[in-house]
C-alpha cells in the first residue's frame, strides 16, 4: 500500500518533478512503511535510472541524510547519486541513482567464469566502497 492507501501499483507511471517515471519495482515491501525501489525512466535525459523512494517524513529524511553520505563517496565501484526528489501530495521522498546494468553479485562470482584473481579483484573494491559509506555515514551520525 501507499501512504494514501493505494495498491503498490498505483505508483507505475507516477513523474516525480516532472521527469523521473517509475517504470516498475524492483523488489517486494510495504511502500507505506519501507523504502523501496524502483527502475525509472529520466525523462530529460532519456535514460533508465533507478529510484529509492520513502513514504513520510522520518523515512524520507532517513533516506536523504543516506544520500547525502553516499553522495558524497568517490568510488569507481558504486553507481553514483544523480538527485533527491520530494513529492508534496503523496509525502514521498526519493533518491535517483544511475542504472547500471549487471549481473547480481552471486552470479558474477560463482557462474560468470571469473578467474579467482577478477573475482578478489571484485570483492576488494566493493569492500572498499562499503567501507567509504561506512566512515562517510558515521561522520554524518557524529556531525
Amino acid at each position: 500500500m501507499t501512504p494514501t492507501g493505494e495498491s503498490g501499483s498505483s505508483l507505475i507511471g507516477h513523474v516525480f518533478e516532472r521527469r523521473y517515471v517509475l517504470d516498475s519495482p524492483l523488489g517486494g515491501g510495504d511502500e507505506s512503511r519501507e523504502p523501496t525501489s524502483w527502475r525509472a525512466s529520466d525523462e530529460v535525459l532519456a535514460r533508465p535510472v533507478v529510484m529509492r523512494i520513502a513514504p513520510g517524513t522520518r523515512a524520507g529524511t532517513k533516506l536523504h541524510e543516506c544520500a547525502s553520505a553516499y553522495g558524497s563517496v568517490r568510488q569507481a565501484s558504486l553507481a553514483p547519486v544523480l538527485d533527491t526528489v520530494k513529492e508534496g501530495s503523496r509525502g514521498l521522498r526519493g533518491v535517483v541513482r544511475e542504472w547500471v546494468d549487471g549481473v547480481p553479485l552471486l552470479t558474477a562470482l560463482t557462474e560468470s567464469g571469473l578467474r579467482r584473481e577478477e573475482s578478489v579483484t571484485l570483492v576488494r573494491a566493493i569492500a572498499e566502497a562499503l567501507q567509504c559509506l561506512e566512515a562517510e555515514w558515521r561522520e554524518l551520525e557524529q556531525g
